[in-house]
């Protein structure tokens, strides 16, 4: 679908990371060159995927959030911030997580499920 090192210098945010399609979806992204910030609840499951990306030579900063937390999205909206995010990824990201980050430009798109095998099989 797309050719690797198309994302390179981009970074990408992708909430619930850790399992299914946000961790095929970031492993994707960092095959096509992003950097990722990697959201979901359990930091454990993060800091696999976070190796996954790493040893695919990508950057990967992990940040614990649950998007139902209005603190939490605003800690992590302020640390993916920091990589110039310009890509969200997650067809569950609540409303007000959205409107907080076209506030601050990022461009957001969504990937379905009913569209994971596009993405391969991890």
């Amino acid at each position: 679908m797309f050719r690797e090192g198309i994302l390179a210098g981009q970074t990408a945010c992708v909430t619930g990371a850790g399992t299914g399609i946000g961790r095929v979806t970031a492993l994707e992204l960092a095959r096509w060159g992003a950097d990722l910030v990697l959201a979901a609840r359990k930091a454990e499951r993060l800091e696999a995927v976070a190796g996954e990306v790493r040893a695919l030579g990508r950057r990967a900063l992990v940040v614990p959030t649950d998007v139902s937390d209005h603190a939490q999205v605003k800690a992590m909206v302020g640390a993916a911030l920091g990589y110039k995010v310009v890509i969200v990824v997650d067809p569950k990201t609540p409303p007000p997580l959205r409107r907080m980050l076209l506030a601050y430009g990022a461009r957001l798109v969504d990937v379905p499920a009913s569209r994971a095998d596009e993405f391969g099989s991890l």
